[in-house]
C-alpha cells in the first residue's frame, strides 16, 4: 500500500509545513509521495491550500515527478499542466466522490468507505483501522500521519 502525505506533513497538520517545499523535500526523503496544493498565478507556479504562498520553478515539479501527487487548486494551473506538462501526474477536483489523475488513478475524496484501487484521502478522518484490514487491494492512502501508518503497516496492525 502506498502511503502519501497530505501536503507535506509527516506527523499531523502543522501550518508551518503546508505545501512548504522543505516540508515536502523532507517526506520525500523518507520515501513517501506527497499530495501539494498547485496553483498558477500569471504565469508562475506556487504551493498553498488557501493561496500562492511558496513560488515554485516548474523544474521542481519534475525533479520530484515521481513522488508528487499535484491537486490543481486553479483552472490555470490545470490547463497549464495538462497543455505542457502531462508527463506530471495531477488532478482537480471540489467535493466528488472521486476523480481521476492524469495518469489514471482513482483519487478518492474522503468518505468513511474504503475504496479498492485507488487512493484514498484522509482515511483518520472517517474511517476505523479495522477497515483497512478486511479491505484487499488498497492503493493507497493520503493522510497527515504517514509515519503513524507506515509504522502500523510496517507492524501488521494495518
Amino acid at each position: 500500500m502506498k502511503i502519501i502525505s497530505h501536503r507535506g506533513y509527516l506527523e499531523g497538520p502543522n501550518p508551518d509545513k503546508e505545501n512548504n517545499p522543505q516540508a515536502v523535500e523532507e517526506c520525500l526523503s523518507y520515501k513517501f509521495d506527497v499530495e501539494i496544493d498547485l496553483r498558477m498565478l500569471k504565469g508562475k507556479f506556487f504551493l498553498g491550500h488557501d493561496e500562492a504562498i511558496y513560488e515554485i520553478k516548474v523544474e521542481w515539479l519534475y525533479e520530484y515527478n515521481e513522488n508528487l501527487w499535484i491537486h490543481c487548486k486553479n483552472k490555470e494551473c490545470l490547463e497549464n499542466l495538462n497543455s505542457f506538462h502531462q508527463k506530471l501526474n495531477f488532478f482537480w477536483h471540489e467535493n466528488d466522490t472521486f476523480t481521476i489523475t492524469s495518469k489514471n488513478y482513482i483519487w478518492a475524496y474522503p468518505s468513511k468507505e474504503i475504496f479498492k484501487n485507488a487512493i484514498n484521502v484522509l482515511p483518520e478522518i472517517n474511517i476505523e483501522d479495522t477497515k483497512f484490514k478486511k479491505k484487499k487491494n488498497i492503493l493507497g492512502i493520503c493522510t497527515d500521519y504517514p509515519k503513524m501508518y507506515s509504522s502500523l503497516l510496517e507492524d501488521g496492525t494495518l
